[in-house]
């Protein structure tokens, strides 16, 4: 697959994200009225989803870009080639994987949500395809015992519910 390709199959991923970063703005500015100050709770995912929009909007101007210039190297097919051919299978995953994350995080703590969500996203993501079972759960439970230490010993901000 060559670069201009590559950059053309983009467009699926950043509309997914762009759709996840406005939630997100919609979201933090919620508690950012609630709560104004700089040092508030809404203040930090504000600025962080912004700034997700922001390059969203700057990743799909270059992608556009780059599509107008390969334009005339496309050949005509069917609806079905071309959702084939422009959205990979991975991705349609993915955004399964993250919807199931946001309904089961509203069932159980953020640990558990988090946890089942990177192991299937390590799994699908990853070389392995799900084949070093043992060794995607050594990197889940890392990084969950990395974020409960940062976030609830040194922040004292309890994630669990």
């Amino acid at each position: 697959m060559n670069k201009k390709e590559y950059k053309r199959k983009e467009y699926p991923i950043i509309i997914i994200l762009f759709i996840f970063s406005v939630i997100a703005v919609i979201e933090s500015l919620k508690i950012f009225v609630k709560y104004p100050e700089a040092w508030g709770a809404g203040f930090y995912p504000l600025l962080l989803s912004g700034g997700m929009c922001l390059f969203c909007m700057l990743s799909l101007i270059e992608v556009i870009g780059i599509s107008k210039s390969t334009k005339n190297e496309r050949r005509s097919a069917s609806w079905r080639e071309i959702i084939k051919n422009e959205i990979p299978t991975r991705t349609i995953i993915m955004a399964a994987i993250v919807l199931a994350y946001v309904l089961l995080f509203r069932f159980t703590n953020f640990y558990i949500a988090t946890g089942v969500f990177l192991m299937g996203s390590i799994s699908i993501l990853g070389k392995s395809r799900g084949k070093q079972l043992f060794t995607n759960l050594l990197i889940t439970m890392g990084s969950l015992a990395a974020v409960w230490i940062v976030m609830e010993k040194i922040f004292a901000i309890h994630l669990s519910a």
